[in-house]
């Protein structure tokens, strides 16, 4: 009997430690929403400065600018007048033509899709959480009901 409780406790030790971790995560990233932006943006920044200071990791800063042009349909920070040589527009563009800035087509981007990435999924796994925490309390309570009606029976 001992055993089974003991296993009982130790799961749910484990479930509860997985909820508050699961809602400590998720409390910091919504706190921590406008330094992450921020931090984008100056990266961003940071990137394009690189580019038109014809800096020697002019490959990986064009590889990052090209990643989110491609994924994004956006160039530069404000748009393609970023850059100061064309020549850095249209190697670190897809088309190099006149397209909006990624700073804010990317930022408005994932906070529309950050319901699908994050939310949901995030909440499905608390209430499955919070499922497990229950089943497991009323599991205890039914075995201890049991045990309680098999000892009187023995009485």
């Amino acid at each position: 009997m001992f055993k089974k409780n003991k296993l009982f406790w130790s799961f749910n030790y484990y479930d509860l430690s997985l909820l508050v971790v699961h809602g400590v995560y998720f409390i910091l990233l919504v706190l921590n929403k406008s330094i992450i932006e921020n931090n984008f943006k100056e990266q961003l920044r940071k990137t394009i400065r690189n580019l038109n200071s014809n800096n020697s990791n002019i490959t990986q800063d064009c590889d990052y600018m090209k990643s989110l042009s491609t994924y994004f349909h956006c160039c530069g920070y404000n748009g393609t007048k970023d850059f100061v040589d064309k020549k850095i527009t249209f190697l670190c563009c897809i088309t190099g033509k006149n397209e909006p800035g990624c700073a804010q087509i990317t930022i408005k981007e994932i906070k529309q899709k950050i319901n699908n990435l994050m939310i949901v999924p995030s909440s499905v796994i608390f209430c499955i959480e919070i499922f497990f925490i229950l089943a497991n309390i009323f599991i205890c309570l039914c075995s201890n009901e049991a045990n309680r009606i098999c000892y009187l029976n023995k009485v």
